[in-house]
């Protein structure tokens, strides 16, 4: 009784937090502003970025700080939706913690390679800085893979990197960390749903989840497909390893032998019921996320869902902001800008 007293209470407040995010006439208005600096005005006036904004002076800020003051400002809410019921005590629900340590030290590797990683420390993000386990000061510094792997060496990353060997020419294989990294981190949500939830939570997040995968799985097959030219096999060593799909039904997409005969299968997909087409794949698979979050978010009684899914629709939201402020600062026309927002 109590669990579903808690469950209905964090239900109930973030669908209140919910009417409060940019609607899609809002979005629109924001893509018609002139500058940074009315983009930061226009925010400042909603609901959802008053408090975090509220210091921003819209005359001097600039792209970088507004696009970090907009993702901390959802890092907060996720931090104080946990704490609304002692949630943060709940190992689930460090997925978010969880999901941007795994893109910094991703990013970290992707410096490495470049030979740029004194600029590491530029774009970590602060309130990663502030909130992770891990010491990105000592990541900074790192001017090799194996310098990394030292650093996180007593760490669960560094356990999973270890097995990751140079490439012939002494680069880091990055195809290979992203996949192992990322294999790691939903293996861990996997194993925190199971143990963390009773059985019709945990079956229902346990889809979902997947269904967010499958998603990710559709769009590096067709990739790797059309601008590779992969063969089944390779396709099938880059996919993530969890599915809501039959293994025999996503063996035949990643057996297809054009991208065009691919495409053809995705469009009879019912997780793509809405239509694909090459040039906007990604969109197309966005926009079902996002549609599967906002179905869920309105149906669910239950707060690991509701709080899983409606941690998409604000990623959804940052990144529709980001993409707003970025077109923007670099001129882009409001019509161009509209093509890559999610709703």
């Amino acid at each position: 009784m109590l669990e579903s007293l808690s469950s209905n209470a964090t239900v109930a407040k973030i669908r209140c937090i919910e009417g409060k995010m940019l609607t899609e006439s809002r979005l629109h208005e924001l893509i018609y502003k002139k500058s940074v600096g009315e983009a930061a005005e226009f925010l400042k006036g909603v609901p959802r970025f008053k408090t975090d904004l509220e210091t921003v002076d819209p005359a001097t800020i600039h792209r970088g700080h507004l696009e970090e003051l907009v993702e901390k400002s959802s890092f907060e809410l996720y931090r104080r939706l946990c704490r609304f019921q002692q949630f943060d005590k709940i190992p689930f629900y460090n997925f978010i913690m969880f999901r941007h340590e795994t893109e910094q030290i991703l990013s970290m590797i992707n410096c490495i390679n470049s030979g740029v990683v004194h600029s590491f420390i530029n774009t970590l993000p602060g309130f990663v800085l502030e909130n992770s386990r891990l010491p990105f000061l000592e990541i900074s510094k790192c001017e090799s893979y194996e310098q990394l792997l030292e650093v996180l060496k007593k760490t669960d990353y560094g356990k999973v990197l270890k097995g990751i060997p140079l490439k012939e020419d002494g680069s880091i294989n990055y195809p290979a960390c992203e996949l192992e990294l990322r294999k790691y981190y939903f293996n861990k949500i996997f194993a925190s749903v199971r143990r963390d939830f009773p059985g019709k939570d945990a079956e229902i997040l346990d889809k979902y989840i997947r269904m967010n995968i499958d998603f990710i799985n559709i769009v590096n097959a067709f990739r790797l497909k059309k601008y590779f030219n992969y063969n089944a096999e390779h396709i099938k060593q880059r996919m993530l390893p969890f599915s809501s799909i039959s293994k025999s039904k996503m063996n035949r997409l990643y057996e297809c032998e054009t991208a065009e005969d691919m495409l053809d299968k995705l469009k009879r997909l019912p997780l793509l019921k809405d239509g694909v087409s090459a040039q906007m794949i990604e969109t197309a698979c966005d926009k079902a996320r996002y549609s599967l979050a906002r179905r869920l978010l309105r149906s669910s009684q239950s707060a690991p869902v509701v709080m899983y899914a409606f941690m998409t629709i604000c990623n959804f939201e940052t990144g529709n902001i980001i993409k707003i402020i970025e077109g923007i600062r670099y001129g882009l026309p409001p019509a161009e800008i509209e093509k890559l927002i999610i709703i």
